[in-house]
C-alpha cells in the first residue's frame, strides 16, 4: 500500500485525504466479501482450498498492479513541458515519527486496530460455542462491521475538506465512542447483566464498523495536515513516509490485538476478554480528547505556501 500511495499520490491537500478513503473503502469491501468467500469455499472444499484460490488470486493481482504501475506515466515520461522545477524534498521515516502530533495518532490508530483485530480473532468460536449455525453464515455475520466500515470510511473521506477540522475532531472523537459501545455490548461485557443475543451482536458488530471508519477515516486526515504544519510537502516522498508510518501502526495494533486475543479467549473466555478493548477504546477517547483540545489552543494550519516556508526551511536544515 506505501508503494502505490508513492507512486499515485501526490499528496495534494484537495485530493489526498479522498483518495486515502477510496482506499480503505476497498479495504472494506475486501473484508466484506474475504469472509463470506472463505466460509463458502470452506464448506466447499475444506480447509486448504480458501488458501488456494485466495493465493492464485493474490498472485494475478499482484501481476496485474505490476503491469499496471510499470504503464503509468512516470517523471521520465513526463512532457519537459509539464515537469515541475521546484526542488525535490525528500525525508526519512523518523521525519515523522520525530513530530509529536503525528506520533500522538500514531498511537490512537494503533488503539483502534488493536479493537478492531481483537473480535475479529476470538467471534468465530464464541458464535460456534452459543449458537449452533454453519460457517457459511458466520461469514455473513463478519460481513455486519465490513459494510459498515466501508459506509463510514467513504462518508468520512467525502466529508473532509468539506467540513472545518473541528467537526472532523468530533468525526475522530465519535468513531471512539461507538467503539466503546460496540464492546460493552458485543459480549455483553461480563458486569452487563443482558444475555448474549444474536440481534445484539449484530448491531455491535455495525457500532464497531462505524466507529473504525469514521476514526481511521479522519485520523489519516488529521496526520497529513499535522505533517503538513511540521514542513512536509506535497510530493511522492512525503506521501510514502505518511503512508509507511500508518500502516506500520496499523500493522503493530493488528498484531497485539490479535495476540491479546487469543490469550485472553484461552484464560477468561470472550465476556470477560472484551473488557481489555473497551478499556483501549476507553483510552482512545481520553487521546482524542487531549489531542482536540491542544489542536484547538494551537494556530490554524497554514493554507499558502509562503507562510510555511520558514518552516520547511528549519526542517532541510535539520
Amino acid at each position: 500500500m506505501s508503494i502505490t500511495i508513492k507512486k499515485f499520490f501526490m499528496l495534494s491537500c484537495l485530493k489526498v485525504n479522498m483518495d486515502s478513503a477510496v482506499l480503505e473503502s476497498m479495504f472494506g469491501v475486501g473484508m466484506a466479501i474475504g469472509p463470506v468467500v472463505g466460509s463458502l469455499l470452506f464448506e466447499a472444499g475444506g480447509f486448504l482450498l480458501p488458501f488456494i484460490v485466495f493465493g492464485c488470486i493474490y498472485i494475478v493481482t499482484g501481476l496485474l498492479f505490476n503491469i499496471i504501475v510499470f504503464g503509468c506515466r512516470t517523471e521520465e515520461h513526463v512532457d519537459p513541458a509539464e515537469k515541475d522545477d521546484t526542488p525535490q524534498v525528500y525525508y526519512k521515516y523518523w521525519d515523522m515519527v520525530r513530530i509529536p502530533a503525528v506520533l500522538w495518532l500514531g498511537v490512537c490508530t494503533f488503539f483502534i486496530y488493536i479493537c478492531l483485530t481483537f473480535v475479529l480473532t476470538v467471534l468465530e468460536p464464541y458464535l460456534t460455542q452459543l449458537f449452533i449455525m454453519s460457517h457459511a453464515i458466520i461469514g455473513l455475520i463478519f460481513l455486519v462491521p465490513a459494510a459498515t466500515f466501508l459506509l463510514s470510511a467513504s462518508i468520512a473521506g467525502i466529508l473532509d475538506k468539506r467540513i472545518s477540522r473541528k467537526a472532523i475532531l468530533i468525526f475522530t472523537l465519535a468513531g471512539g465512542i461507538l467503539l466503546a459501545l460496540a464492546y460493552f455490548f458485543v459480549g455483553p461485557v461480563y458486569f452487563v447483566n443482558v444475555p448474549p443475543s444474536l440481534a445484539l451482536i449484530c448491531v455491535s458488530l455495525a457500532l464497531l464498523g462505524l466507529g473504525v471508519g469514521f476514526s481511521y477515516g479522519t485520523i489519516c486526515s488529521l496526520i497529513f495536515d499535522e505533517a503538513r504544519r511540521a514542513g512536509f510537502t506535497n510530493n511522492e516522498a512525503a506521501s510514502a513516509v505518511l503512508s509507511a508510518f500508518m500502516m506500520s501502526s496499523i500493522a503493530i495494533g493488528n498484531i497485539v490485538g490479535a495476540a491479546v486475543a487469543g490469550i485472553l479467549w484461552d484464560q477468561v473466555g470472550f465476556r470477560m476478554g472484551t473488557v481489555l478493548p473497551l478499556v483501549t477504546a476507553l483510552v482512545l477517547i481520553l487521546c482524542i480528547l487531549a489531542f482536540g483540545t491542544w489542536r484547538i489552543l494551537q494556530k490554524p494550519i497554514p493554507d499558502d505556501d509562503e507562510e510555511r516556508k520558514p518552516i520547511l526551511e528549519e526542517h532541510k536544515r535539520r
